[in-house]
């Protein structure tokens, strides 16, 4: 477990220092925290402490069958949400014409 949490905070914070050094993340200040549990319950318990004003969630594209296996974290926090809510997936996992 501390190995996986190492891990973690290691990726937590190379996304943090990647948002930082871009020309539009300058002006951030970027928090960063590992929370343990379920995704989509951790990430509506920090909204509802936080109320931000928008929560960005990633998407794996997974489709319906997919979300009925896994669970869908990025639909249950737009359902859930006290915020509006992107939803962005990583253009090479896409499927493209």
């Amino acid at each position: 477990m501390e190995i996986e949490r190492k891990n973690a905070q290691f990726l937590v914070e190379r996304a943090a220092k990647t948002i930082s050094e871009g020309d539009w993340g300058r002006d951030l200040q970027i928090v960063t925290e590992v929370i343990e549990g379920p995704a989509k319950h951790a990430i509506l318990a920090e909204a509802e402490r936080w109320m931000p004003d928008l929560i960005v969630v990633g998407s794996h594209g997974y489709g319906a069958l997919g979300r009925f296996f896994l669970g869908s974290v990025s639909f249950a926090v737009v359902t859930h949400a006290p915020c509006s809510v992107e939803i962005v997936r990583n253009r090479s996992l896409t499927p493209r014409d």
